[in-house]
């Protein structure tokens, strides 16, 4: 009977402490323009539902840089309505540093960064989106926090062979998957406390007939980027 009442409280506190998570999580901010728009409805179908812990923002194709501490996540796909000033950079660098979180999916890095330049933004890390060199990108960092459960499943999906791929420009960049060196289709940069991530591949544009337990090992990386996002402690 002991043992029942525990398991009981046990169980309360549990259901208590994920119902605080959730009440006390910041929301995601989303933002995004041109053929961002299609990946942004991805993004959000297989991340976000009315029963989950986690909620979004959708700010159009205007980046919150007066808002950033607002959210625990703030995701850009393609590009915003125009590119970071100098100024903004410095602002987002601040909010990074303080733990704050980046997601740059597809061309996004490459448009924010056309006035001030890719070398002049550290942390970055991508100079431009461009097609591959044929050779299909490889899982270096299997045990890195973002690729939990991915490749769980399938463990070779085809899109792994994508020709989008990122060109580095920081060797403080991490190549989660792509090419030795030079070439990133999922990556992650430190910056003080926080981090920026980066997704080279628009998931949009995934083919019809691809199987679905593919598609879905991808979505598992949007996924883990916004539950990191809002976990507690350093990567």
């Amino acid at each position: 009977m002991i043992k029942k009442i525990f398991c009981i409280a046990a169980a309360m506190l549990l259901g208590i402490s994920t119902l605080s998570q959730a009440a006390s999580a910041k929301p995601v901010c989303v933002v995004a323009n041109s053929y961002g728009v299609y990946e942004t409805k991805v993004f959000i179908n297989n991340v976000f539902s009315p029963e989950g812990n986690y909620t979004y923002e959708q700010k159009g194709s205007a980046f919150p840089v007066d808002d950033l501490e607002k959210y625990s996540l703030v995701a850009v796909f393609h590009s915003a309505e125009r590119p970071w000033t100098s100024e903004e950079c410095s602002t987002i660098q601040k909010y990074l540093e303080s733990g704050g979180h980046l997601l740059l999916g597809g061309f996004a890095a490459r448009n924010l960064s056309k006035e001030v330049g890719a070398a002049n933004i550290p942390w970055i890390g991508i100079k431009t989106v461009g097609a591959g060199k044929g050779a299909k990108a490889e899982v270096l960092k299997p045990a890195h926090p973002l690729l939990k459960g991915v490749f769980d499943t399938v463990t070779s999906p085809e899109w792994l062979a994508s020709t989008y791929l990122g060109v580095v420009d920081s060797s403080a960049l991490e190549i989660l998957v792509g090419i030795p060196e030079n070439r990133v289709m999922v990556g992650f940069q430190k910056v003080g406390k926080g981090w920026v991530a980066f997704l080279s591949l628009e998931a949009f544009r995934f083919k019809k007939d691809m199987p679905q337990e593919e598609k879905d090992a991808y979505y598992k990386i949007f996924r883990n980027i916004v539950e990191m996002a809002n976990t507690s402690g350093e990567i």
